[in-house]
């Protein structure tokens, strides 16, 4: 099994990022998903594009993560 980095370890700024992803709600206009694909966390290592639901994905494990 390979072990990736996730995307947002790769940002210098990601601390300050996650300080305005908790203000977010996980539905609506504004949503953790719209700002998980703001910064490009939802592709993966190597890809262009994102893959389908892997934006939803990221900001679900980013609010565990967050709530830790």
């Amino acid at each position: 099994m390979q072990v990736i980095n996730p995307p947002y370890a790769n940002d210098p700024n990601y601390k300050e990022n996650f300080k305005e992803f908790e203000k977010l709600d996980s539905y609506g206009m504004n949503n953790t998903s719209d700002y998980v694909r703001k910064f490009g966390w939802d592709k993966m290592p190597g890809e262009e594009k994102a893959i389908p639901d892997v934006a939803q994905a990221c900001a679900k494990g980013l609010e565990l993560l967050i709530k830790k």
